[in-house]
């Protein structure tokens, strides 16, 4: 549809040249329509969608440049609007001077879909890569590394209002969930799942991609905690991220003390979430799955806890949702299909069957 519309993916797509014809709200709606469809996409494509477009909108973002009939000096705006969704190499992104807009510490939600506006067109770049890209070495840890540097730099030159402090309201939370759930979507590939948790700080010594990797992994266990204080954690699925990317690490170092506690509360977040996703109930099935199978639970307690989110299930819920969702986020770095969550929870209830068919034979 977004083809159809000419709003990006396709070589006729709109530019500002065709904005400027447009009444000042028209114009707002068409670049806000345009890229709220491409972070949608980029979002999914990290735990459900397939990757559909390679190419972000060639539209100002909406919150960067003014948008309408042309004034003095809007084609210059335009332009280097633009510019910012091309790719730019890691030496451009190194050389980029790191000063923050300074807007004052009012969060505006423009501020904040002007930042997920440029966090998707980075992490669209990862997925097509990833997904598409077959060529030698198109996966490499340059490429990681280089994608890194983009993230930092995006990071680095967030407006102030998008600092996150004790009075951060939860969209601003939720940027950041993304952004460090865009650094583990990365970095995964490169490193083996026993050095996904455990790290706590950086260190010169310490190997980059790992310890960058555990980072964003300690960044998210508080940001979990944090954001399970604000009443928009049970009814908005944007927080998820951090949900997911945390169950995943902890699961994978069960020797770990904290690893426990912190994925039970993963779990219960997504039974707060199920009164109005009836997604959080195959998401959680699905990690369930994953950390019975790792050794971490055994059957009768996850098929318990199952049992809880599914007791919370109001009454104008809808049936069980599609199992498109990947959940075993190492698991899909080399067969995507096996990650999915459908996949996983048979695997649960065929482990059940077996389990009730063996009870006190084995």
């Amino acid at each position: 549809m977004a083809k159809r519309l000419k709003l990006f993916g396709c070589p006729d797509a709109y530019t500002c040249v065709d904005l400027n014809r447009l009444s000042e709200p028209q114009a707002r709606a068409t670049a806000q329509v345009a890229w709220g469809v491409f972070n949608t996409l980029s979002m999914t494509a990290q735990f459900c969608l397939p990757a559909t477009t390679e190419y972000p909108p060639t539209l100002p973002m909406p919150g960067k440049a003014r948008l309408g009939k042309p004034t003095l000096g809007s084609e210059h705006e335009c332009s280097s609007s633009a510019n910012s969704t091309a790719p730019s190499s890691d030496s451009d992104a190194r050389s980029q001077p790191r000063n923050r807009t300074k807007r004052g510490r009012s969060p505006a939600i423009s501020d904040t879909f002007a930042a997920f506006c440029e966090l998707w067109v980075i992490s669209s770049q990862i997925t097509w890569v990833y997904q598409h890209d077959t060529s030698p070495g198109h996966s490499s840890q340059a490429f990681a590394l280089e994608k890194y540097s983009k993230l930092l730099s995006w990071a680095d030159n967030l407006a102030e209002s998008m600092e996150r402090d004790e009075h951060s309201p939860s969209h601003v939370l939720a940027c950041h969930m993304w952004f460090h759930g865009t650094v583990l979507y990365l970095l995964r590939p490169f490193i083996p799942s026993d050095k996904q948790h455990g790290f706590k700080f950086w260190s010169p010594s310490a190997d980059q991609i790992p310890a960058f990797f555990a980072a964003s992994v300690e960044q998210l266990k508080d940001l979990v905690e944090v954001y399970a204080l604000y009443p928009e954690s049970m009814y908005s699925i944007f927080g998820h991220t951090a949900l997911i990317h945390v169950a995943n690490a902890v699961a994978s170092d069960i020797t770990n003390p904290e690893w426990r506690p912190y994925f039970l509360s993963c779990i219960r977040a997504y039974q707060a979430l199920y009164s109005s996703f009836t997604v959080a109930e195959v998401i959680a099935g699905g990690l369930l799955s994953m950390v019975v199978r790792k050794g971490g639970m055994d059957m009768t307690e996850a098929l318990g806890l199952l049992q809880d989110l599914r007791a919370r299930k109001g009454p104008r819920a809808g049936g069980r949702a599609t199992g498109m969702f990947v959940t075993d986020l190492d698991l899909a770095v080399t067969d995507r299909e096996a990650a999915r969550v459908d996949r996983l929870i048979e695997n649960l209830e065929e482990m059940t069957i077996l389990d009730e068919f063996t009870q006190g034979v084995i």
